[in-house]
């Protein structure tokens, strides 16, 4: 290990070097087993690294695709070297996200990549984050779709106002809170509040679970300009049923139409961007029972408290539990089961967080990162809009290297998805690539634009 870190501080760039997995059994490609290469190894491979390890590009399925254009561009990116791609689906497509057609279209191209010894990863959604199938879970599945702790409604009282109201069945927590921030239980019977208030202003917060999401953008999105929009909801990240119906969504149906690639040419499958852009806090039906196993008390009569506008050091302390009880639901109920199917079938898991640059943030959007990633074979890392920009102070240079470094090194992971530079997809197939160009099988991502338009804000990232 000595020798392997002196020789990163030289920059002597290790991308073979690969970590175990735990408990996974893993197919047997060589690029999924432990791989210790020596120095001449490296240096002889690494001009043309397997298609595992080398460059991918970033291939879109826009507009009428047909096999002479798969043809023509698979020749192009051959010819300039590249031996991975991959392959999302775009807009105007000739056949629906999911259908019959759809995969035809996407056999063709992956009999054009097996016929060229190239490699080829499946985005696994219609577009991002992850987890909404293209707008499956708003249209069959509804009960699954992601959920919220919501302050519902806030009513004023004086002292000794008598306060009589119904309230929801999704209500969970019922809390006055005073002038001087003094807090007061309200209890719920029968379906409704019946309080007194004490002497002082007082005011009643109503917090409920409601059906919330985060934007999506899609492919399949009605609109035809396709907006980044709650209209497709994702999924509960933090129910296991959740992602399993995911999986059956969009998963199996790619080992349906084409399974018998995987481990070979297919590759993996690459996510997007998970999290909670939400007005309220994450929740799922389990929560609350899932909390007291792991904290080994009752939350719910603190939650409503989270709403309240200065907390006290006890109120702050529990507000802190449950988001770690959060996180390890979000690594649980989502990242664990994609990365184990994934496993089961032959094949590599990627994803990428939303704003990883942003760590202590992620708290209340992903939970903790290394936890998110523990089982996650090919953890991302996105260097993207305004972490590059020249009027913003990022430490994307810095922050993304120490992840990938302490995944690498810490962790069981062999292989750390590339930070990701993309600029807007000004093409109708635009194709972006990577280049190895860091330590630890780390690859900067850089564009390549084929067939040039004008640019078109509703395409941008």
């Amino acid at each position: 290990m000595k020798t392997a870190f002196r020789l990163l501080r030289n920059s002597v760039l290790i991308a073979m070097v690969t970590m175990a997995a735990p408990s996974y059994a893993h197919g047997q490609q060589p690029w999924q087993k432990i791989q210790i290469p020596t120095a001449s190894e490296t240096a002889m491979r690494w001009k043309a690294p397997p298609p595992e390890y080398g460059p991918e590009v970033y291939y879109g399925l826009n507009g009428t695709i047909d096999e002479t254009m798969i043809q023509h561009d698979m020749d192009q990116m051959k010819a300039m070297g590249y031996q991975a791609v991959t392959l999302q689906a775009g807009r105007d497509m000739p056949a629906a996200y999911l259908s019959e057609g759809y995969f035809k279209l996407l056999r063709v191209f992956l009999e054009e990549a097996k016929k060229r010894g190239m490699r080829v990863w499946l985005v696994d959604e219609a577009g991002y984050p992850s987890g909404f199938a293209g707008g499956k879970f708003t249209e069959l599945r509804p009960e699954l779709r992601m959920q919220a702790l919501v302050l519902a409604r806030k009513t004023s009282a004086a002292g000794g106002d008598m306060l009589s109201q119904p309230v929801s069945p999704a209500t969970v927590a019922v809390l006055a809170i005073n002038s001087a921030g003094a807090t007061q239980p309200v209890p719920v019977t029968d379906g409704a509040i019946h309080w007194t208030a004490p002497p002082g202003e007082w005011t009643v917060m109503v917090v409920e679970h409601q059906f919330q999401t985060s934007p999506t953008r899609s492919v399949t999105n009605p609109n035809p300009n396709r907006p980044k929009d709650t209209s497709q909801s994702l999924e509960d990240y933090l129910d296991p049923a959740a992602t399993r119906q995911y999986l059956a969504f969009t998963h199996e149906q790619y080992k349906r139409a084409m399974g018998d690639e995987f481990g070979k040419t297919i590759i993996g499958f690459r996510g997007d961007e998970p999290d909670y852009t939400i007005t309220g806090i994450p929740w799922t039906p389990a929560f609350f029972e899932r909390f007291e196993q792991i904290k080994g008390y009752d939350v719910r009569p603190y939650v409503a408290a989270f709403f309240a506008p200065n907390m006290t050091d006890e109120q702050k302390r529990v507000k802190a539990d449950y988001w770690d009880v959060f996180s390890i639901l979000f690594r649980d109920g989502f990242f664990k089961p994609q990365a184990e199917w994934c496993a089961e079938n032959h094949l590599e898991y990627q994803v990428h967080l939303n704003h990883e640059e942003a760590g202590l943030l992620l708290a209340r959007s992903e939970g903790d990162f290394f936890r998110d990633m523990r089982y996650v074979q090919v953890p991302g890392i996105d260097t993207i809009w305004h972490q590059i920009w020249t009027d913003t102070i990022s430490d994307f240079r810095a922050w993304p290297l120490r992840q990938r470094m302490c995944m690498a090194s810490r962790e069981h992971l062999r292989k750390v998805l590339p930070p990701t530079v993309r600029n807007p997809m000004w093409s109708r197939r635009a194709i972006s690539s990577t280049s190895s160009s860091c330590a630890a099988s780390i690859k900067w991502r850089r564009c390549i634009f084929l067939r040039p338009a004008p640019p078109r804000e509703d395409l941008r990232h």
